[in-house]
């Protein structure tokens, strides 16, 4: 993803890093079949492929999720492969599904048993702040999760939405980081939320408030949303409804 130009000064130097990276590498390398740059980057260093599309060498098939927990078949392309076998990942999102993916992908390629890695992966527990349940009130759970990026946004709300915890309808609030990043990717983000009913935008005391005023421009272009402003905090809802205070109005729009 595009990211960081400050440092890189355009995609294909962030390219450039990460093929400088792979070259270096003395043991297995393992990359993502889905993204079309790591296609090309696999080719390029003779790398093992891990997925969800049908050419990865090791892929993930028949994804189901339930209550928190996503199930998935992993099959391995080349002599002797076939289906390995399943996990039962207790995280949320084909994202996760992806990941977990590379980790048997990679463990395979270092002749770790598929049952210890199997049982690893249904032990895993996550990391804090990726999709971190902080609690439930008045009908409300509140997630929390680092995501920063377009694709890191679209991927945790389509996890929620597509989670099978009975969640009827999801929201976000977000703090827009990096002034470069703003200016530079504000499309994508406008992309990013198109199907989220409503949108809360935070700026603190110390971040620059042209990061707000870039979202508050995309999500206006992007989805035609209406904005209302309380102090700090900016809201974007195609069906938002003016209150008094901030905690009631989010608690009512939420649910």
């Amino acid at each position: 993803e595009v990211d960081h130009l400050d440092h890189f000064g355009s995609f294909d130097e962030i390219v450039a890093s990460f093929d400088e990276y792979l070259e270096g590498v003395p043991g297995p390398k393992v990359l993502c079949a889905d993204d079309a740059v790591c296609r090309e980057l696999a080719v390029r260093h003779d790398a093992v492929t891990y997925g969800l599309a049908e050419d990865a060498d090791v892929r993930a098939t028949e994804v189901a999720v339930a209550t928190g927990v996503t199930r998935f078949t992993v099959e391995r392309r080349g002599p002797g492969g076939g289906v390995v076998g399943t996990v039962a990942l207790p995280l949320r999102g084909v994202h996760n599904v992806t990941n977990a993916c590379g980790v048997v992908a990679m463990a395979l390629e270092l002749g770790v048993p598929f049952d210890a890695i199997s049982g690893a992966l249904e032990r895993f527990g996550g990391v804090a702040r990726r999709f971190d349940i902080r609690g439930t009130h008045r009908g409300v759970t509140l997630v929390d999760d680092y995501a920063h990026l377009p694709s890191e946004i679209d991927a945790v709300l389509r996890a929620a939405r597509e989670s099978g915890d009975g969640w009827n309808r999801v929201v976000a609030v977000f703090q827009p980081n990096r002034f470069n990043r703003m200016a530079v990717l504000w499309p994508d983000y406008a992309d990013a939320f198109r199907t989220t009913p409503l949108v809360m935008l935070a700026v603190g005391s110390d971040d620059d408030p042209r990061m707000v005023d870039i979202m508050a421009h995309a999500l206006q272009r992007g989805t035609g949303w209406r904005v209302d402003c309380w102090g700090d905090w900016r809201y974007f809802s195609n069906n938002w409804s003016h209150q008094d205070t901030l905690y009631p109005a989010f608690m009512k729009n939420a649910r």
